[in-house]
């Protein structure tokens, strides 16, 4: 995330200095080993978003609320040469679908950032 050309449209100084780039530890602190190696799925996975055999971001789901039957979405691009594309958007569908199928889940939050007008 850090060496994405992106993050500072979203992220620390010198835009926005309130609030900063994580460091690795904090990074590190909220996407724990489950959301990498699939031991836990109800509380949250990562996935890779390969394009043309390129991996080009992550998309990832949080844990899931099984009474509520919903979940929240995080995903980032690794450069804003992939933006514009419907990349985003075809992850989005296809994690979506794939939390409908296996989970059930109804309601699935996405809160990008109002600084990103594109995913606005």
């Amino acid at each position: 995330m850090t060496d994405s050309n992106l993050t500072s449209d979203m992220l620390g100084p010198p835009k926005f200095a309130d609030n900063p780039i994580p460091t690795w530890e904090e990074f590190d602190a909220d996407y724990t080993n489950h959301y990498f190696d699939g031991t836990l799925p109800l509380k949250g996975q990562c996935f890779i978003i390969i394009h043309n055999e390129q991996e080009i971001g992550q998309i990832n789901y949080n844990e899931i609320d099984l009474d509520s039957k919903s979940t929240e979405l995080d995903i980032w691009l690794a450069d804003r040469k992939f933006t514009g594309k419907g990349l985003g958007t075809e992850a989005v569908t296809i994690l979506c679908n794939y939390l409908r199928q296996m989970y059930e889940c109804n309601t699935i939050y996405i809160a990008p950032s109002r600084r990103n007008t594109n995913a606005v």
